[in-house]
């Protein structure tokens, strides 16, 4: 094996049962493997980042999103009750995009807090 680096790297039930699958299925096309499950992620990481993370990064992205640490972010600039308006409805259109596909419960969340924040802004009143 090349230099190693040991580390621990958490894997959910489903990639646990996955590694588990393809290390027995390997073993079982040939005895003459020699595959431990350290390294077999290994190699598919390896490969993966080789071959398919570029094309694969946005989707990551997406899959990954944070809507909380978006929100905070645009918000840091803002100074004044309308540059927080502003950045709210910046957000907006993003978390009915992205985060809804992967977070639907934060990005109603959100919304709903730009929609009561704007409604204030207009003097409206809202009935729950």
């Amino acid at each position: 094996m090349r230099d190693a680096f040991k580390g621990r790297v958490d894997l959910s039930a489903k990639a646990s049962e996955a590694i588990n699958f393809m290390v027995n299925q390997l073993k079982e096309e040939s005895s003459h493997v020699q595959i431990s499950h350290s390294k077999l992620c290994s190699w598919i990481i390896e490969n993966y980042a080789r071959d398919h993370f570029s094309s694969e990064s946005k989707r990551i992205i997406e899959n990954h999103f944070n809507p909380k640490r978006y929100l905070t972010e645009m918000l840091k600039g803002a100074k004044t009750e309308n540059e927080i308006m502003e950045a709210l409805k910046s957000v907006q259109g993003h978390f009915q995009g992205t985060a809804q596909r992967n977070r639907p419960h934060r990005a109603k969340l959100a919304v709903q807090v730009a929609e009561t924040k704007a409604s204030a802004e207009n003097g409206d009143q809202k009935v729950n």
